[in-house]
């Protein structure tokens, strides 16, 4: 299943929709954690309101740090 989702064509909806779910029930673990801390801290981050968007992949950085198979376009998690 392919969506349209952060300035591309996403191949696997799965991932995102996870990532939406967690985001929604506000699911936190330690990978959420760490992801995040280097979200906060990288070049790419650029706040909009409360939430951060990625630069580089045009993500909202909250919901795909929460998607386990989610990668960093930048390869940093």
């Amino acid at each position: 299943m392919s969506i349209f989702c952060c300035g591309k064509t996403i191949n696997n909806a799965k991932h995102i929709a996870t990532g939406w779910k967690n985001l929604v029930t506000r699911k936190m673990n330690d990978q959420i954690k760490a992801r995040l801390k280097i979200c906060r801290n990288c070049g790419s981050n650029r706040w909009r309101g409360i939430r951060g968007i990625c630069a580089e992949c045009k993500c909202p950085i909250q919901a795909k740090v929460r998607a386990p198979d989610a990668k960093c376009d930048l390869n940093k998690w």
